[in-house]
């Protein structure tokens, strides 16, 4: 179970509070998307792959806060279509072995779909 996967009120009423609390902590401390817990992902294309419109919110809300015009931490900007695509080999290698986004934010679903982009062309 990854932490955005959790459903506290559920966690609070089977475990009771100390349980749950704890397993809350475990998970947003060491959980799915940190650097220790990285699951590899079986990505393959499928008859309709996901396109830049579909992960375009994604990297608005994941990538672009460090990656964007107005960020000072990186010069690799993955604001616009194009310079996204020019960072697409790094951005899989990024993503594969998690290392992006540093804080381990990045949910497994919003990953995967990601990969499967990138992996399928990254169509826009």
């Amino acid at each position: 179970m990854c932490r955005d996967e959790i459903q506290p009120i559920n966690l609070f009423i089977r475990w009771g509070v100390s349980r749950a609390v704890g397993l809350v902590v475990a998970l947003m401390s060491s959980g799915c998307g940190a650097e220790d817990s990285c699951p590899e992902l079986d990505v393959a294309c499928g008859v309709d792959p996901p396109g830049y419109q579909d992960v375009a919110p994604i990297l608005e809300r994941r990538c672009v806060p460090c990656h964007g015009a107005e960020s000072s931490t990186s010069r690799k900007r993955l604001d616009e279509y194009s310079r996204v695509l020019g960072y697409a080999p790094a951005m899989q290698e990024q993503l594969s072995s998690c290392g992006m986004p540093k804080d381990g934010s990045l949910p497994a679903r919003e990953r995967a779909l990601l990969l499967e982009w990138l992996a399928c062309g990254a169509s826009k």
